[in-house]
C-alpha cells in the first residue's frame, strides 16, 4: 500500500484506544468452540511443519550470517558515505551499551533521567536506530500500532503521523532521542565489540573492539538486537552470480534509484515472502520491467487498514498519554476477576521497569497478547533489582549485572529477504 493509499482520517476524534481494540484479543475468555476444533488446527500445522522439515532437513543450517569472501558484500553498509578512520580509544564509562537500537536508547534515556552522566554506545552501524538504521527498503514500516511501539513519545512531544509509522519517521525519532539525551557525546559508530571480560580485581568490564579500542565499564548492557545482521539462504551459485544483488537490510538505492526509477528496464527477482517482501514487492513490481517472486512458504496477508493521525486528536493529548494508553491495554484484556487482580497488583512495579529500562511497548493482538502479559510479569522482579542497582550503582551489585534487553524482536518482523536483479 502506497503513502497515497492511506485512508483519510475519520472526522471524529481519533481515540487511540478504539484504534487499538481492532486488534484486541483476550486469551483468558473461554471459547465457545470445542477442543476438537483447536486440535484439528494444531494437527494441520504439525502436518505442514513435517512436510517442510522433510523437504529441508538441514533446518536453520540452510541459512548463514557468516558473510565472508564473495558474500562479504551483502553486509557492507550502503548508508555510510565512508569509513571514518580514528585512533583506538582507551577509556572508562559507567554504562556501556553494545548496540544502538531501541533497547539502548530507552535504557540510556532512563539512566539520564536518573542522573547517570557517563554513558557510551558502541554500534557497528554509522548511527543509532538499530533495525531502523539498517532496514530502509521501500515501504518499510512498523506492523503494530505506532502509538504503542515508538518509545518516549510523550517525553519527545511526538505523535506518529499514522497508525503504522513509516521507517524514515521511526529512524528520525531514534536520532531525536539520541540528541535529546546527549547520547551522541560518547557514542562510537562503525565499531563492533569483539570481546568482553570481567575484571574481578577491579570490578569492571573490559571490552575490546575491531578498531583496537580497549574500553572499561562498570555496567555493560547488551542491546544488540536480532534484526540488524543479514541472513542469507544457502543457494548454490550465490558466490559466482554475475548480476547485481543485495540484501534488503542493505538496500542499494544507488543502483535502484531513490524512487526505484532505475529498475524500469530491469528484470528483478525477490527471494522470500516474509515481512520485508510483503512491503517491497508492490513497489518493485510497479517500478521494474519484470518481477519474479520466489516463494517457498506463503505469508499471511491482510488489509493494512492504515489511517493518518487526526491532528485534532493529537492536539488533545494530555501529558502522560502514552503511559495511560499502555495501562489501558493491560486493564482492558477482560481477564477473570482473579486474573485482573493479579495483573493490577503487578502494574506499578512493571511501570518501574519501564521508567528504568524499556518503556515496554505493549500492543495486544492475537499473536502477542499472552506473550506480553507474561513478559510484563517476568520483568516485575527484575525491575526491582535494576531499580535498586541504579539507585546506588557503586554500593549495589557493583557492575556484575549484564542487563540483556534484546527486546526489539517482540515488536518487529524478521527481515530475511534478498533482492537480485538481472540487467
Amino acid at each position: 500500500m502506497s503513502e497515497a493509499d492511506v485512508k483519510t482520517a475519520a472526522k471524529q476524534g481519533q481515540d487511540p484506544n478504539k484504534q487499538a481494540r481492532r486488534v484486541a484479543f483476550d486469551p483468558t475468555i473461554p471459547s465457545d468452540k470445542p477442543q476438537e476444533y483447536y486440535d484439528r488446527i494444531k494437527r494441520k500445522f504439525e502436518e505442514e511443519r513435517d512436510i517442510r522439515l522433510a523437504y529441508r532437513p538441514d533446518g536453520l543450517s540452510q541459512y548463514t550470517s557468516e558473510l565472508t569472501g564473495e558474500l562479504a558484500k551483502y553486509e557492507v553498509d550502503p548508508y555510510a558515505e565512508e569509513r571514518i578512520e580514528r585512533e583506538p580509544i582507551e577509556d572508562f564509562a559507567e554504562c556501556l551499551f553494545i548496540g544502538g537500537g531501541f533497547s539502548a536508547l530507552l535504557t540510556a534515556a532512563r539512566l539520564r533521567e536518573r542522573g547517570v552522566e557517563s554513558i557510551r554506545i558502541v554500534e557497528r552501524g554509522s548511527d543509532v536506530g538499530g533495525t531502523w538504521y539498517w532496514n530502509r527498503y521501500p515501504g518499510a514500516a512498523c506492523d503494530v500500532s505506532a502509538y504503542d511501539y515508538l518509545p518516549l513519545l510523550d517525553e519527545m512531544g511526538h505523535v506518529p503521523k499514522s497508525f503504522f509509522a513509516k521507517g524514515p519517521e521511526i529512524y528520525a525519532h531514534c536520532q531525536a532521542i539520541a540528541r535529546r539525551y546527549d547520547l551522541y557525546d560518547l557514542a562510537i559508530f562503525q565499531t563492533t565489540v569483539t570481546s568482553t571480560r570481567w575484571d574481578e580485581k577491579e570490578k569492571l568490564w573490559r571490552l575490546e573492539t575491531d578498531r583496537g579500542d580497549k574500553l572499561s565499564a562498570r555496567f555493560v548492557i547488551v542491546a544488540n538486537g536480532t534484526l540488524a545482521k543479514p541472513k542469507l539462504s544457502r543457494i548454490k551459485g550465490m558466490e559466482t552470480y554475475k548480476g547485481h544483488s543485495f540484501h534488503t537490510s542493505r538496500f542499494d538505492y544507488a543502483y535502484c534509484g531513490q524512487n526505484l526509477e532505475n529498475l524500469k528496464d530491469k528484470t528483478v527477482g525477490i527471494i522470500g515472502t516474509g515481512a520485508s517482501a510483503v512491503q517491497i514487492v508492490p513497489r518493485v513490481g510497479k517500478a521494474a520491467k519484470e518481477l519474479y517472486v520466489f516463494q517457498r512458504t506463503p505469508s499471511a496477508i491482510d488489509i493494512r487498514d492504515d489511517v493518518p493521525t487526526d491532528p485534532e486528536w493529537a492536539a488533545s493529548l494530555k501529558p502522560g498519554w502514552q503511559e495511560e494508553r499502555i495501562r489501558h491495554h493491560v486493564l482492558t484484556t477482560k481477564p477473570d476477576p482473579e486474573k485482573r487482580k493479579e495483573i493490577e497488583k503487578r502494574i506499578p512495579s512493571a511501570y518501574d521497569v519501564g521508567k528504568v529500562q524499556i518503556d515496554y511497548p505493549i500492543v495486544y493482538n492475537e499473536s502477542m497478547n499472552t506473550v506480553l502479559i507474561q513478559e510484563l510479569m517476568r520483568f516485575n522482579k527484575l525491575g526491582q533489582v535494576i531499580k535498586n542497582s541504579l539507585r546506588d550503582m557503586k554500593r549495589s551489585i557493583r557492575g556484575e549485572l549484564v542487563m540483556s534487553v534484546e527486546l526489539e524482536a517482540l515488536g518487529l518482523s524478521m527481515f530475511n529477504g534478498q533482492v537480485q536483479s538481472n540487467c
